[in-house]
């Protein structure tokens, strides 16, 4: 989950999530089987919230390894290896050449924006 998430009412949203078809991963990792390839997927929250924690993949992860983050700072964090996902860049929404973002809610570095 994001900013928006925990910013309005944490609680309800996951309660939401949990009663729906979507499957909440935030602050946990699963394998899957997908066309018969192992598929490793952990969920990590943001440092910005206050919500990140290091989740290693199972030892049991033998294929791909996908991590899901809102906070692309958890990318420079993570000593896992494997394919990284940040759903909101935090970097700014756009970018003019020679002006820094007037709001940058992220430690992410200027690689990760």
């Amino acid at each position: 989950m994001g900013n928006h998430e925990y910013y309005t009412d944490s609680y309800k949203w996951t309660q939401n999530l949990l009663s729906s078809l979507l499957r909440l991963l935030d602050g946990q990792s699963e394998i899957y089987a997908i066309r018969g390839i192992s598929v490793c997927i952990r969920g990590l929250g943001g440092k910005y919230t206050g919500h990140y924690q290091h989740i290693p993949f199972s030892s049991e992860c033998a294929g791909l390894k996908l991590t899901i983050t809102h906070d692309p700072y958890a990318i420079e964090l993570e000593p896992e290896d494997g394919v990284y996902l940040a759903g909101h860049t935090h970097c700014g929404q756009f970018k003019l050449p020679f002006i820094e973002q007037f709001w940058k809610p992220t430690e992410a570095s200027s690689d990760y924006c």
